[in-house]
């Protein structure tokens, strides 16, 4: 028989089947596309929003994977004590180094202390990541089982401004909360974002809209190379390059406020479009209260 389109789904309907792909314990984050062409769905500006939002995340998040070592090593642990060696010499690097000479020169030249610490957190990091991502996995599914989706988005955002504020502090504490940090970043960037494409779009063309997410995404992270150089050469530090994502982060902040007030206008959209006799489970036993 041939193939025919089905009708679009009532609002409703769309937000129950939301409801349901999320478990019963979060709201949808609109509905509008579930049901539409893979077009319209490409072409919409609300996936635009998520795709533009996960690639500079996951610009961060592949930045800092690519330059982890130089960045710790860039970090200036003159002062600190280390919990990796029982030396605590405090001679300071450019006490014993001239100046002008790059902070890798400056790491070369800097007492041994300096270099068990900084060795110490790269191994540290080692472990952390994966062991992370790991131990995240289950707190990142509970969160999107029984959240609305635009929580889950704001938990990642919260931990990327960590990770940004952290990277940067020359302590070895605040490194290891840095990390952990990070391990939770990358492990919810994926899962929750997702989700996002899922319970805004639906099932049907999931796999191809998240193939255009990626392949934008890959793109946008060909800027590594040049971020790397950058840093390393021109500024010789990663303060600037990490300050203007930071930033930029904190700007994405407004993505998933936006996914609340989209929550809110399709809650109020249901309960109004909804037939009486449905309205008091959309509503709740309280009355929505």
């Amino acid at each position: 028989w041939p193939k025919t389109k089905s009708p679009p789904r009532p609002s409703h309907l769309r937000q129950a089947e939301g409801n349901a792909v999320e478990g019963g314990g979060g709201t949808s984050v609109g509905g509008r596309l579930v049901g539409k062409s893979y077009k319209e769905q490409l072409l919409s500006w609300e996936f635009g929003l998520c795709v533009a939002f996960t690639a500079v995340h996951l610009l961060h998040i592949n930045f800092y994977l690519c330059s982890v070592d130089d960045q710790i090593r860039f970090l200036d642990f003159t002062n600190s004590s280390s919990p990796f060696t029982l030396s605590h010499t405090t001679s300071s690097v450019h006490a014993v180094s001239p100046t002008g000479l790059t902070p890798f020169q400056l790491f070369a030249a800097s007492p041994s202390r300096n270099k068990a610490l900084v060795s110490g957190l790269e191994s540290l990091f080692a472990w952390i990541l994966p062991l992370g991502g790991l131990a995240f996995a289950l707190p990142v599914g509970y969160t999107l089982d029984n959240c609305p989706v635009w929580k889950a988005v704001l938990l990642l955002s919260l931990a990327s401004l960590l990770h940004s504020a952290l990277a940067v502090y020359p302590d070895p504490i605040a490194q290891v909360v840095n990390f952990v940090a990070f391990a939770y970043y990358r492990a919810a960037c994926f899962g929750t974002m997702a989700a996002v494409v899922v319970f805004s779009c639906g099932h049907d063309n999931f796999g191809m809209l998240w193939g255009v997410l990626y392949a934008v995404s890959g793109l946008l992270n060909l800027t590594i190379a040049p971020l790397v150089y950058l840093s390393t050469t021109v500024n010789e530090s990663y303060l600037p390059t990490n300050e203007a994502m930071g930033s930029v982060c904190a700007a994405l902040f407004a993505y998933p406020l936006w996914l609340w007030l989209q929550d809110n206008n399709q809650a109020a959209q249901d309960r109004k479009e909804a037939p009486l006799h449905e309205r008091e489970s959309l509503l709740g036993p309280n009355g929505g209260v």
